[in-house]
């Protein structure tokens, strides 16, 4: 997967060159997002979304597991940037998987552990270039917050500009 595609769902690879505790973090990862495929399609899941048809359990379950990653990045000494685009993921997975259904099938698509995963490694091998990818990440959703409040707050002048016109 790349740092801003979606993973590649495929078995954790047993490679030596890759330390333990990343190969076990892997493993824990893929089982939480895509073990399993779904027979006659290309679909893959893993235990997170299907837990996650318990009210708050998958949720929680997930939240753990990934903070398991997040704390192996700062182990490791990952920046704020990368520690906060992990954060993220796992904020998103944990606010979207509290919506009925559609947190499930988010679960599904998104694939939260597997991307912090995917973070973990790339910092591991590239530390300058996961840095730098990282920080250019979170300078664009920044800027998108920004353009959101800024929009926001025109629009709530216009209503506001409107009511009073029109209770004048």
């Amino acid at each position: 997967m790349s740092l801003s595609g979606s993973p590649v769902p495929s078995p954790p690879p047993s490679d030596s060159s890759v330390d333990a505790r990343i190969r076990s973090l892997r493993r824990l990862a893929w089982w939480m997002d895509s073990a399993v495929r779904i027979p006659g399609t290309g679909i893959r899941i893993g235990i997170d979304p299907v837990i996650g048809v318990i009210p708050g359990l998958g949720d929680v379950t997930a939240l753990v597991v990934g903070s398991l990653i997040l704390a192996e990045a700062g182990h490791r000494g990952a920046p704020p940037a990368i520690l906060a685009r992990m954060l993220w993921n796992l904020a998103r997975d944990a606010v979207v998987g509290t919506i009925p259904v559609v947190g499930d099938i988010h679960d599904v698509v998104f694939r939260a552990n597997q991307r912090n995963m995917v973070l973990l490694e790339a910092y591991c091998r590239d530390p300058r270039g996961t840095r730098a990818a990282s920080a250019r990440w979170i300078a664009i959703v920044a800027l998108g917050l920004a353009l959101v409040t800024a929009a926001s707050v025109v629009l709530a002048w216009m209503v506001l500009r409107a009511l009073v016109t029109l209770l004048a």
